[in-house]
């Protein structure tokens, strides 16, 4: 949905983004999260949440999107009827509590600055 929503965006094509608010994690914040799981030892704990820590909203990206990408042909809507993604609130953000403290993870990246850094991997593409 992310990938596609910023290949349509630069592509100048139209692009419906489900009306929703979930909390998101960028791959590198995953990947780096996942690695400290992995190498970190005398673990209290076997499970962690890792993410931004904030919760956007669909028009939020799709605002930030249009800014970051003048022209981009953008809109939040409703989902197709034969779609499984349900519009949907997110009320709060996962707890990173244990992942800061027993893993020393923090959020490198915030959400609009994973989208212009996606955006960059992708113009480079």
């Amino acid at each position: 949905m992310f990938r596609e929503m910023l290949q349509k965006a630069l592509a100048g094509e139209e692009y419906t983004m489900v009306d929703r608010s979930l909390e998101w994690v960028y791959s590198v914040d995953a990947a780096r999260g996942a690695v400290k799981a992995c190498h970190t030892e005398g673990l209290r704990s076997r499970i962690f949440n890792i993410g931004m820590g904030e919760i956007y909203s669909s028009r939020e990206l799709v605002d930030m999107v249009k800014r970051l990408v003048p022209g981009a042909r953008l809109k939040t809507g409703s989902p197709p009827k034969a779609s499984n993604l349900a519009p949907r609130e997110t009320e709060a953000p996962c707890d990173i509590t244990s992942s800061r403290e027993e893993l020393g993870y923090e959020p490198d990246y915030k959400m609009e600055p994973a989208v212009k850094d996606f955006l960059e991997f992708l113009k480079r593409r």
